[in-house]
């Protein structure tokens, strides 16, 4: 439980000096206190302490060695959100002296930053990603296992403007997510797609007004305003794994094929061109290979479009499509081990060896 300094602290009302400073880490600030008093407040200068906190604070006799800091937290219900506002320093610290937190709130934060969402599909190590995202003044919540895009959106709540980041983002600067407007519904982010090493706005890091929920649940009657954020906000691991290179490409095909998004219309062309020409790596040629499946399954008689936006029915197909290459080389491993055994046993000249040798030869122009 957190609560105020003053009914919680021994205190023998002696007050320390107070530093105000950008820069609370900076241990030499101190310095010239060290001969007159044993503690020194380090206060960050872009935040106001409440006025009833208790600066005659005194650290227990066990801890006194100690670099005290106190929190800022949310009105509500006081949960932290920084940890730097303010510091108590011994004047004999070093930037080796271990930090204790103590739980007397040092100030509120004023104004609420928007709520980060994060989304995963498929993904085992969803916790580990969101945990990645270390965000002292959001609030941070995770999405997983919804298997599609509608019902992620679904499932967000907030009367309020937020944030929908994919888990597979590293964004470049958090200082980013500072952003807000209320001129559109939706403002997709510019993000670069590691595969093809293209930029472009999708749904891969979105700034979300509550007007655009609206739409979606039929509450406003009107198209989405959607407006491109050019700013390159983070990068996208879009080929992490063969099922995700592979299901990514697929879904950006068909995403891209059917959208009504005129920045993502135009830059159609140019991104399913850069994933027909990658070459490469196992990961890469499965990107590639994700978009020639789309492209067969949308030019074929039962294609339907809604079949594609489950992650789960996209998983499906993925095991499908590899299935086939994983039995053929399997057989073609097994049909090298035979002709080397053949050859051993009855030499390059025999019937038998040029038989298999034949068979071999086809089974590797197949694959």
């Amino acid at each position: 439980m957190f609560n105020t300094a003053f009914s919680f602290t021994k205190s023998k009302w002696n007050r320390w000096p107070i530093i105000e400073t950008e820069n609370v880490f900076d241990l030499e600030q101190v310095a010239k206190y060290k001969k007159t008093y044993p503690y020194v407040w380090l206060k960050d200068i872009r935040y106001d302490i409440l006025e009833t906190f208790n600066w005659n604070f005194l650290p227990e006799e066990n801890n006194k060695n100690k670099i005290h800091s106190f929190p800022l937290c949310l009105p509500k219900n006081k949960k932290p959100v920084r940890w730097d506002v303010l510091y108590l320093v011994p004047t004999n610290a070093t930037n080796d002296s271990e930090i204790q937190r103590c739980p007397y709130i040092a100030s509120y934060q004023q104004k609420i930053k928007p709520p980060v969402y994060i989304y995963t599909f498929s993904d085992k190590n969803a916790i580990k990603k969101y945990n990645n995202f270390n965000l002292p003044d959001h609030s941070v919540h995770l999405i997983k296992n919804k298997q599609s895009m509608a019902r992620v959106y679904s499932s967000l709540n907030s009367g309020n403007p937020m944030w929908l980041i994919d888990g597979d983002v590293t964004i470049n600067n958090f200082d980013d997510l500072s952003f807000t407007s209320s001129d559109a519904d939706i403002f997709m982010f510019n993000v670069l797609h590691k595969s093809t090493d293209s930029i472009y706005a999708d749904e891969s890091v979105q700034f979300i007004n509550p007007s655009y929920l609206e739409i979606l649940r039929g509450n406003v009657n009107r198209l989405p305003v959607i407006k491109k954020i050019d700013t390159v906000i983070g990068t996208i691991n879009d080929i992490e794994d063969p099922f995700k290179a592979w299901a990514r490409a697929y879904y950006t095909f068909m995403f891209l094929n059917e959208t009504d998004i005129t920045h993502l219309k135009r830059k159609k062309n140019n991104i399913l061109g850069k994933y027909m020409s990658l070459t490469g790596s196992r990961l890469v040629n499965l990107a590639r290979a994700g978009v020639e499946e789309a492209e067969k399954f949308r030019s074929s008689e039962d294609y339907v479009y809604n079949k594609i936006l489950d992650w789960d029915i996209l998983e499906k197909r993925f095991k499908k499509f590899m299935q086939p290459q994983e039995t053929q080389t399997a057989s073609h491993d097994m049909l090298e081990k035979r002709l080397e055994k053949t050859k051993r046993l009855y030499g390059i000249e025999s019937d038998e060896y040029q038989k298999l040798s034949s068979q071999f030869e086809r089974s590797a122009g197949s694959r």
